[in-house]
Order: structure tokens, then C-alpha cells, then sequence
């Protein structure tokens, strides 16, 4: 994988290498992990939390807005 002037060479999921060119600027997604800092304060404040989505655990938006949905009946 590497960065060109007008675009980028990655690898797919299937390991061949494509080439995308053409491109003014290449932005880089390397990875996420969930982020839950701020429910523990807001528990010791004495909120209900209810941790989803990319909090909870690192997932596509359909997965994200399903939680929330299922959580909303709940509610």
C-alpha cells in the first residue's frame, strides 16, 4: 500500500492490489476502537447511560442505528 501523487495503491480483502488515480487527496482510515470515556462519568453523576454504537463496540452504521432502535422500545 502507498500514497501517489494523484491517488493510491491499496490491497483488497480478496489480497489482489488495485490502483486508484486521479484523486486531489487520500484520506486514511486505519482502525477504530470503541470509545465509552464519557458513560462512566455520567454514571457517577447518577445518569442513566445506555452505551451503542462505535462506544459500545466498532460496527457499521445499519448495526449502529438498529441498537439504537431496539434500545428506544426498550426505553
Amino acid at each position: 500500500n502507498r500514497i501517489l501523487e494523484d491517488g493510491a495503491v491499496y490491497t483488497t480483502q480478496d489480497g489482489s492490489e488495485e490502483t486508484i488515480r486521479g484523486a486531489e487527496y487520500v484520506i486514511l482510515a486505519m482502525g477504530s476502537q470503541p470509545n465509552d470515556e464519557l458513560s462512566a462519568k455520567l454514571k457517577d453523576a447518577g445518569q442513566e447511560v445506555h452505551v451503542i454504537g462505535d462506544a459500545k463496540e466498532i460496527a457499521r452504521i445499519l448495526e449502529a442505528t438498529s441498537a439504537a432502535a431496539e434500545l428506544a422500545r426498550q426505553i
